[in-house]
């Protein structure tokens, strides 16, 4: 992540730009962040957006767009690093440049110093960047891992709510094939499966949404930005629609993980699954926190 200072504009704050090196940034989402946080004095936050043209960014896609079901209500939104807009009067307040130093994610030091201090968080729905996805299953499976595994780390009790929530879910898409197996009457499996068709097509109006709401090239109607594809849209429909199974394995998977990788550097989860320390550290030299 780079951090870039944008002049002070018409209401005479200066405003701190964090962006993702590796992203496309359109200008007009960055003006529109910096304008913002500039008049609101507040943290604008964008998103990412995978550009969907294979299976391997439908995939990634469809683990973090859930995040835009959760930015429009302000005690679930989130801070994205890699288009953020600041004053450069909250960063030094809140300490930002020093607890960087100090931990894994710039992120989620930025939402919990924010909302520690009463600072307003803001989403911009007009500031999605276009991000690049890896190929290969399993570099989308050690990344979607990794970021439960920081969800864990900074809000354990969101980590457990969403848990909860896609048990219940994957559970509900189970339940058709649990049922039949037991030998359930046909009277009672038909009503069932309608309404668990019901249950997906709500899912499919989800990411229908998100890809109108959210995708950069229905943003900007912009002719230089690549568009996703109309085949991997439709995918991405239908991953989406039944997404919970995966999301909840990505979420065990994280769960029970005792060590991960974060920036080149191999970290290990002490302190009952609380922190992250580099596992180069000795148990000698680690001291858990009083």
């Amino acid at each position: 992540t780079g951090l870039k200072s944008i002049d002070r504009n018409a209401s005479g704050r200066e405003v701190i730009v964090m962006l993702d090196c590796d992203a496309y940034h359109h200008p007009r989402s960055i003006f529109y962040a910096s304008k913002a946080s500039s008049v609101l004095d507040a943290i604008v936050t964008g998103y990412r957006w995978y550009l969907l043209r294979d299976l391997y960014s439908v995939l990634y896609n469809t683990v973090s767009s859930i995040a835009f079901e959760y930015m429009g209500i302000n005690i679930t939104r989130i801070v994205w690093g890699g288009l953020t807009a600041m004053p450069l009067s909250a960063v030094k307040s809140l300490g930002l440049e020093e607890k960087f130093r100090e931990e894994l994610s710039d992120d989620a030091v930025i939402n919990r110093e924010a909302r520690k201090n009463g600072y307003r968080i803001v989403f911009c729905s007009k500031c999605i960047s276009l991000t690049p996805a890896q190929k290969g299953f399993r570099s989308f499976y050690r990344w979607a891992v990794r970021q439960m595994i920081i969800v864990r780390l900074y809000t354990p009790l969101g980590f457990k709510i969403l848990m909860l929530i896609y048990a219940i879910n994957t559970l509900i898409l189970l339940l058709p094939v649990i049922l039949i197996l037991i030998g359930t009457p046909l009277e009672i499996l038909v009503p069932l499966a309608v309404l668990i068709l019901g249950y997906i097509l709500i899912g499919a109006v989800r990411a229908f949404i998100s890809l109108r709401n959210y995708s950069p090239g229905s943003i900007y109607q912009d002719p230089e930005i690549e568009r996703d594809k109309k085949l991997w849209k439709y995918i991405y429909i239908v991953i989406s629609s039944l997404r919970a199974p995966l999301i909840l394995s990505i979420l065990i998977a994280a769960r029970i993980s005792r060590r991960f990788v974060w920036r080149g550097v191999e970290y290990c989860i002490v302190d009952k699954g609380s922190r992250a320390v580099p596992c180069s550290m000795s148990t000698r030299s680690y001291q858990p926190p009083a």
